[in-house]
C-alpha cells in the first residue's frame, strides 16, 4: 500500500483494470488503495434489485468505514428470446452506466432506480429478463 495526503481518496475497479488516485484539499493522511472487482463488492454491496414494469430499482449498503459518492453502477436488462434457436437480428436488451451520487454514509443504505430512456419496447417475440447490477467503482472519502 503506498501513503500519501490528503482527505480524499478516488477509486475505479473493473474487472480488467484498478485505479487509486488520490486528491489533496489537505494534509490530513489518506492512503492509496488498489481495489479488485472483489474488493468493491466487499465493500459496496448490491441488494433488492427488482423491475418495476419499465424501471429498475435496489439498495446500496455501504460495508466499509469511508463515506461513499459517485458510485458507477453497470445495469444490465437482458432480453430472453421466445425461439433462442432462432433468435431476431437485434436483441432490445440494454445495458447501461447509472452515477448514484449520494452520498452513502458508513455502514448505512441508499436506494437507487433507473428508468430507460427510450423504455423498454413491448415484445412479442421474448421477454426481458431479471436485471443485473455490479458496481463498478466510488469515490471514497476517509478508507473505503
Amino acid at each position: 500500500m503506498t501513503t500519501t495526503t490528503g482527505l480524499g481518496l478516488f477509486v475505479l475497479a473493473s474487472s480488467t483494470l484498478a485505479i487509486a488516485a488520490p486528491f489533496t484539499p489537505t494534509s490530513a493522511f489518506a492512503a492509496t488503495v488498489e481495489i479488485t472487482d472483489d474488493d468493491a463488492r466487499s465493500v459496496v454491496t448490491v441488494g433488492d434489485v427488482t423491475r418495476r414494469g419499465n424501471s429498475v430499482a435496489g439498495t446500496l449498503t455501504n460495508r466499509g468505514a469511508g463515506e461513499i459518492h459517485d458510485l458507477r453502477l453497470l445495469i444490465e436488462i437482458p432480453f430472453l428470446w421466445a425461439n433462442e434457436v432462432k433468435p431476431g437480428e437485434e436483441s432490445p436488451g440494454r445495458s447501461t452506466v447509472l452515477t448514484v451520487k449520494g452520498p452513502l454514509a458508513p455502514h448505512g443504505t441508499l436506494a437507487f432506480e433507473f428508468a430507460p430512456n427510450p423504455p423498454l419496447p413491448e415484445r412479442t417475440d421474448g421477454r426481458f429478463g431479471d436485471p443485473q447490477v455490479r458496481v463498478m467503482g466510488f469515490n471514497a472519502i476517509g478508507m473505503p
